[in-house]
């Protein structure tokens, strides 16, 4: 078994189907019930995954933003998260390529920004191969 202490966290998407609602806000930053979306995933996955290096792949143009959210948000003091520039939007694969380019990495663990799991993940610490949590989708055609 490996031990994995490292999370890419892909945050780097335009939110355009939302856009109406969230206006600039980068949709991980925008809060449910007063709390960012992105700390709801951040808090459960540190604590079911033991994780302590965490990156935000971002694009550029959210720096300002994603840099203000990790000075003032109390509810993620204390873990060590960093941001990692994507010059333009690069999708999921573009992003996690651009940043093992740069990065030395072989065991990390991989998490959209704006998706909340309900389900516990923490078995994932067991697993022996590379593994994705997925989820049925019923009768929904925008996820092809």
């Amino acid at each position: 078994m490996v031990d994995i202490n490292t999370l890419l966290v892909l945050a780097g998407g335009d939110g355009t189907r939302l856009k109406e609602v969230t206006g600039n806000i980068s949709k991980p930053l925008v809060k449910i019930a007063g709390i960012h979306v992105i700390t709801y995933i951040l808090r459960k996955i540190t604590l079911e995954l033991n994780v302590s290096n965490i990156y935000l792949l971002i694009q550029k143009k959210h720096e300002g933003q994603y840099t203000k959210y990790l000075k003032s948000d109390p509810k993620i003091k204390g873990l060590k998260i960093k941001i990692f520039l994507e010059n333009t939007k690069l999708g999921t694969g573009g992003a996690i390529k651009n940043f093992l380019k740069k990065n030395d990495l072989v065991n990390f663990y991989v998490t959209n920004a704006d998706t909340l799991i309900k389900t516990n993940i923490s078995k994932f610490k067991n697993a022996v191969e590379n593994s994705i949590l997925c989820t049925p989708m019923y009768k929904d055609k925008r996820f092809g």
